[in-house]
């Protein structure tokens, strides 16, 4: 019977949880399996079979990279790997906005030493994250209302269609929520680390996992409820 080589699993946590991410890729090469890509959108990771063994993983920062330019998509520059390779970490995927690496060396120093440092980084995606939000609360208040009629069209579908109108109001809750979850986390991060408290890169992650299933799952069905609305409008 031939032995497995290749898997690919849903990952278990959202792109932002740096600690969880962490913790499931090191079990998971505890249990033989070594990342090799991480999917376009972030959602699966493709493992080869490997021996069991004790690898440490590391998120950090993309911020450094230009967002739209082609090193967002081919990970960090030759200077980075090299001078993470200089300390024994190897640069294996991208997954948002972090750059995964790993090391098997239990001797190698960790990647960020200075929790401070650390936290300036994020600090920057927290920024960013309350900019998304403003973004799109600025987007359902004021653009679409003065360029699409927008309110018009949210009255006419609250008199002809209630049901859909509640629907895609919830759906813009939805989104909204998660958006204040990824800033609030970030915050969070942040606090701890200027606490100069590390990182825990052991968090237990399956109680998060299992959350994180479940909001996976109720957002699909909005997005799954929203669109069968959008068609049965249409055709109707």
């Amino acid at each position: 019977m031939a032995t497995k080589t290749k898997t690919r699993r849903w990952i278990p946590c959202q792109s932002y949880d740096l600690e969880a991410m962490e913790s499931w890729l090191e079990e998971m090469a505890r249990c033989g399996w070594r990342l090799e890509q991480v999917g376009c959108f972030g959602c699966t990771a493709a493992f080869a079979a490997a021996a069991p063994q004790a690898v440490r993983y590391r998120l950090t920062s993309a911020m450094d990279a230009d967002t739209f330019g082609t090193e967002a998509w081919l990970g960090p520059s030759e200077e980075s790997r090299c001078l993470y390779a200089a300390y024994g970490w190897e640069y294996v995927a991208k997954r948002g906005p972090f750059y995964i690496y790993r090391t098997r060396d239990p001797a190698a120093r960790e990647v960020d030493t200075d929790p401070h440092t650390q936290a300036l980084v994020l600090r920057s995606l927290h920024r960013r994250a309350r900019e998304s939000l403003l973004t799109l609360v600025l987007l359902f208040f004021l653009v679409y209302p003065l360029t699409l009629n927008w309110w018009e069209i949210l009255r006419t579908l609250w008199q002809h269609a209630p049901a859909a109108f509640l629907l895609y109001l919830i759906l813009f809750l939805w989104i909204t929520g998660f958006s204040l979850a990824r800033a609030r986390h970030y915050r969070c991060l942040c606090r701890q680390l200027e606490a100069g408290q590390s990182l825990d890169h052991g968090i237990p992650w399956r109680p998060r996992a299992r959350r994180y299933r479940l909001v996976s799952a109720l957002h699909l069905g909005l997005l799954a409820a929203c669109l069968a609305v959008a068609v049965w409008l249409r055709l109707g």
